[in-house]
């Protein structure tokens, strides 16, 4: 899995020191610095006295500019001379010819060279490449739409707000993630779409920003946003604190025993008109001229009934 981000860092360290090409070697060193930190460049020589060194000198070379010198020595001497704009910056090493650069700014990039003269006249030069570059920051993750459907194509956009020279990579379950049919990458690697997303796209994707010295990634979990039918939403709303609610049932509660007292209400109340009715019957069959006897006996007999 590493190997494919170690590639990428490599491939990208050699784009951008071509630029510096035609000012280093190829005995150049590179050494990677950080803005504001203390950097000390990986060149020395011995000097062991004034009757083997002539004169020390440290030059910086940068791009469509000409050589600017930092500092010449002498053993004769008691101190170096360095010029103004590094003069508060820049620590020399007596002996051997070492020089650290402090409080590093993006400007200090470029082909740092020693040169030393000894006494016999032959020519000692070497040089390093110093980079400085900015911590990159935790990186953020857009993605569009924010609730994709099955098919959608889904764009991840990643970016850290901080660092230079930063390269992205997109991992998805711990693997890396390339340029294919599900997965289109653009050409600074910050943006990845997922075509036609479906359900084995699902998971949790991780974006990668790194540079020369350092790296921080970010995860995002991606999901499908699950269609509902009618049907299962109908069925949905209905039930225990769905529709029509608490107050709904309570409503239905109270309108359902007012319907039922009023029914009986109802029953109660014909029951007396047939009970009327039944009696004016009774008296009218009980006549003046029947027998009276006759008449109590029958009205008797309507009761038990």
């Amino acid at each position: 899995m590493r190997l494919l981000l170690v590639t990428v860092m490599v491939q990208s360290l050699q784009l951008w020191t071509g630029e510096w090409i035609a000012l280093a070697d190829d005995r150049t060193k590179v050494v990677h610095g950080t803005v504001n930190e203390t950097v000390r460049l990986p060149l020395w020589h011995r000097i062991d006295g004034a009757d083997s060194v002539f004169n020390v000198e440290w030059h910086v070379s940068k791009p469509n500019r000409t050589k600017t010198t930092i500092l010449t020595y002498s053993p004769s001497s008691q101190a170096p001379f360095i010029v103004e704009p590094f003069k508060s910056r820049v620590t020399f090493c007596n002996s051997s010819a070492e020089l650290t650069l402090s409080n590093l700014q993006r400007s200090d990039e470029g082909v740092y060279e020693l040169e030393i003269k000894a006494t016999d006249g032959k020519p000692y030069k070497s040089s390093v490449l110093l980079t400085v570059n900015v911590l990159v920051a935790i990186p953020q993750v857009e993605m569009v739409p924010e609730v994709p459907l099955v098919g959608d194509n889904v764009t991840l956009h990643c970016t850290s707000p901080q660092g230079n020279r930063v390269i992205y990579t997109w991992w998805r379950c711990d693997l890396p993630l390339s340029q294919g049919t599900d997965y289109r990458l653009s050409d600074d690697n910050r943006t990845l779409t997922v075509v036609g997303i479906q359900e084995s796209h699902v998971g949790t994707y991780t974006c990668a920003a790194e540079n020369l010295i350092s790296r921080k990634h970010t995860e995002l979990v991606v999901q499908l946003c699950r269609t509902t039918s009618p049907a299962q939403m109908d069925y949905e709303y209905f039930g225990y604190a769905g529709f029509p609610g608490y107050l709904g049932y309570i409503l239905l509660i109270f309108f359902t025993c007012k319907w039922l007292k009023k029914r009986v209400e109802q029953g109660y109340n014909n029951k007396d008109a047939i009970y009327e009715n039944q009696v004016g019957r009774n008296r009218s069959l009980c006549s003046p001229t029947t027998n009276r006897d006759l008449c109590n006996l029958e009205k008797h007999k309507r009761r038990v009934r």
